[in-house]
């Protein structure tokens, strides 16, 4: 689960044996260290300004360059951060004005401009056996390496309360947000929730595993709704006995350490209604990672069926960023694609101190399934495909990722990709091969210290 917290990274780091790091790890990570080592536990004030500049061949994050996404783009921003730390509290605010996101294919349904944008803005409070987090900041669940099924960091950020009870080998996770508002099929304007449980559990030193559901429900003047808040009573059974109605989502997360392999695997599904003929949604990630020498290696595949994220009342869909007339939907909480699978084989090397490469080599085949399409009529389900619905496009990529911090508080990020790709835009017997690059260069200054009593 990410965000990572800066005080269990530091721990880690720290145990660390460095006798197999080349000198430009080694290096790497006492820079690293030095940075997490400075933050105070007293009460204390972090504050930074700053400012950069993202061009790219692409209208999408660099993170998900890997569809067509628009054409180029070059972007200003300016940054602000602070933060105040006081014993088990914090609170934090992280800004950046930039140009406007409606260029972004993700977020067409974002409306007006977004000069300013908060990449976190939250309190909470950490205790051993307690925390209470709430505020805006992004969030994902999974392996690392491919955005959460149900909770990613694909959407913007979002605000919302999370609470989080039990110690580390046995906790619950809850995370409730209202989305919003889209009109019903009777053209009514209804409030829509989206409430996430979490069970994780470490039952062995060398195995994690965690269980969780979420839900979509909404309603004309709607409240929330106590009996899906329930951390403990699975929300099949709440909605049963309320007799309400909801799109409730299942899934579940597992990590297996062995030796110098790491294996982790998420898998996702709808509430199935069977003897309905509906064809199943569901989807799943597989991930393993290991280490030659000083290269990371890491191999990665996920997929999506086609009617994943849809529901039969379509507003109940896992979706954000609705336009202004409540009408159009944006982006999926979980996944802002259905129907696809993709395969992912990436190298992390250090080859000079205070530089990451990652090379990669992907595949992605897309059908026609969409998550903002509606849901098909009971009549089309026998002809309805599970996975891969029409023409399919498939994607090749060779890329290489470079991040460089030059200085303390600069970072430099280059990636670049061929992308070879048969049937584009789903169309038959066309391929085409294209160039695809971005950069974005920042600096950010930080500063601060304690905050003394009178």
């Amino acid at each position: 689960m990410r965000p990572w917290r800066v005080g269990e990274l530091a721990q880690e780091l720290h145990g660390v044996d460095t006798t197999a790091l080349s000198a430009a790890e080694r290096r790497t990570l006492g820079e690293v260290m030095k940075e997490l080592g400075s933050r105070r536990s007293r009460p204390s004030y972090l504050a930074g300004v700053g400012g950069g500049l993202a061009a790219s061949s692409y209208s999408r994050r660099p993170a998900f360059e890997l569809r067509e996404a628009g054409g180029s783009r070059v972007t200003p921003e300016l940054r602000a951060t602070l933060s105040f730390e006081f014993g088990p509290g914090l609170l934090m605010v992280d800004g950046r004005w930039l140009e406007d996101l409606e260029v972004d294919p993700d977020y067409a349904g974002t409306p007006g401009r977004m000069q300013l944008k908060s990449d976190a803005a939250y309190g909470l409070f950490n205790s051993t056996y307690f925390d209470l987090d709430i505020g805006s900041l992004s969030r994902d669940w999974g392996p690392h390496g491919f955005p959460g099924l149900l909770v990613s960091n694909w959407p913007l950020n979002y605000d919302h309360l999370y609470l989080e009870l039990g110690p580390r080998r046995l906790h619950l996770s809850m995370l409730l947000t209202e989305l919003d508002d889209a009109a019903n099929p009777q053209g009514e304007l209804a409030k829509r929730y989206f409430v996430a449980h979490r069970l994780a559990a470490t039952p062995l030193k060398w195995l994690d595993l965690a269980l969780w559901q979420g839900t979509v429900f909404s309603g004309v003047n709607r409240n929330i709704d106590l009996g899906f808040l329930n951390p403990i009573q699975f929300t099949n059974i709440s909605r049963s006995q309320r007799r309400v109605d909801s799109n409730v989502m299942l899934g579940g997360d597992a990590q297996v350490r062995t030796g110098q392999f790491i294996l982790s695997a998420s898998l996702f599904g709808d509430d199935f209604d069977f003897g309905s003929g509906e064809p199943y949604s569901f989807g799943g990630t597989v991930t393993a990672s290991t280490s030659l020498g000083s290269t990371s290696v890491w191999l990665g595949y996920t997929l999506v069926s086609n009617l994943a994220y849809r529901s039969s009342v379509h507003i109940e869909s896992p979706l954000v960023g609705i336009d202004s007339s409540r009408q159009r939907f944006g982006t999926g909480l979980g996944r802002n694609f259905a129907d696809y699978d993709q395969l992912t084989l990436r190298l992390t090397i250090v080859p000079v101190a205070g530089l990451v490469a990652r090379p990669e080599l992907t595949m992605l085949r897309q059908g026609e399934g969409d998550p903002r399409d509606p849901m098909p009529p009971v009549a089309d389900y026998p002809d309805t495909p599970v996975f891969l619905d029409g023409t399919v496009e498939t994607t090749f990529r060779l890329g290489l990722a470079l991040t460089l911090r030059p200085l303390s508080g600069a970072t430099l990020d280059l990636s670049g990709g061929i992308h070879h790709i048969r049937h584009p835009n789903h169309m038959a017997g066309t391929s085409r091969t294209r160039g695809v690059g971005a950069i974005t260069a920042r600096y950010l200054l930080q500063f601060g210290g304690p905050i003394r009593h009178p």
